[in-house]
Parts: structure tokens; C-alpha cells; sequence
């Protein structure tokens, strides 16, 4: 299995020109470009459907509780962790975007925190729902 994460194309503009707004945090630029030069970027119509991308929702096992929990990824202005909706830009967020169903995805929020989660199942990817459309940044368009 690949453990590059895949990101589309489009996804790759969108989070560039966001990370580049003014109101932008200076740390978002920083992950995003560490996140940019490991991932694999393809053509956003050859995304393989087990692949989170912008707006993804997906199932994953917390590694270390066995907690089942379910996530979409979103932009920060539409981000709320107790509907579930975590920021791309986040430590969990860039952590999990690209990852593959069946993947670890491992993020340090804290110093003194490590956590791991499996990526279960892919609920919805806009892309294989044929609406990658739907993965706009709302304060850029």
C-alpha cells in the first residue's frame, strides 16, 4: 500500500491559496507545506476513492481506546470538533488528508501527546461522488 498521502490537484490550489490569506495563521502555512512535499499530488478525477480528500467524512479506530469515531475534514471556518468537522490545518486534520482507507495517521496535538488512528472507512469523498466542486474554501470564492 502506498504510504504517501494523495492529495488532488485541485485540493493542492485550494489549500495553497488559503494558507497564503492574509488571515491566514502563520502556523498553517508551515504544516502545509511540510504536509505538501511528502504528499503525492494526482489529477483530482484519478483520486482513488479510499482516499481522504477536502470534505471527506470517514470512520476511523482510535488505536490506543478502540473508539470508533467519525470526521470530516473541513476548513477552518467551518471546522467544529464536537460536530465532527475537524480543520485541515490542524494537527489531526493535515494528519489524516491523503490517508487511504486502511491507513495509520499519526499526529503530535501536545508535546507529550502521540496519537494514531486506522482509517476504517471512507463514508464520502466528493470526488467519488462526482461533486469535487463541493470542496471550496468558502472565504476564497
Amino acid at each position: 500500500m502506498n504510504t504517501k498521502p494523495l492529495i488532488t490537484e485541485l485540493d493542492a490550489v485550494r489549500l495553497t491559496a488559503r494558507a497564503k490569506m492574509a488571515t491566514a495563521r502563520p502556523q498553517y502555512g508551515a504544516a502545509l507545506s511540510r504536509f505538501l512535499s511528502a504528499a503525492e499530488v494526482v489529477p483530482t478525477d484519478k483520486l482513488p476513492s479510499d482516499a481522504i480528500s477536502m470534505f471527506s467524512t470517514f470512520a476511523c479506530i482510535d488505536l490506543s481506546r478502540h473508539q470508533r469515531m467519525v470526521w470530516t475534514i473541513s476548513y477552518p471556518e467551518e471546522a467544529d470538533f464536537s460536530l465532527g468537522r475537524i480543520c485541515v490545518f490542524s494537527p489531526l486534520g493535515i494528519a489524516f488528508l491523503g490517508t487511504r482507507r486502511g491507513g495509520i495517521s499519526e499526529c503530535k496535538p501536545a508535546l507529550e501527546v502521540s496519537l494514531r488512528f486506522m482509517v476504517q472507512e471512507i463514508l464520502f469523498q466528493p470526488e467519488a461522488a462526482g461533486v469535487p466542486e463541493l470542496n471550496k474554501c468558502r472565504a476564497c470564492h
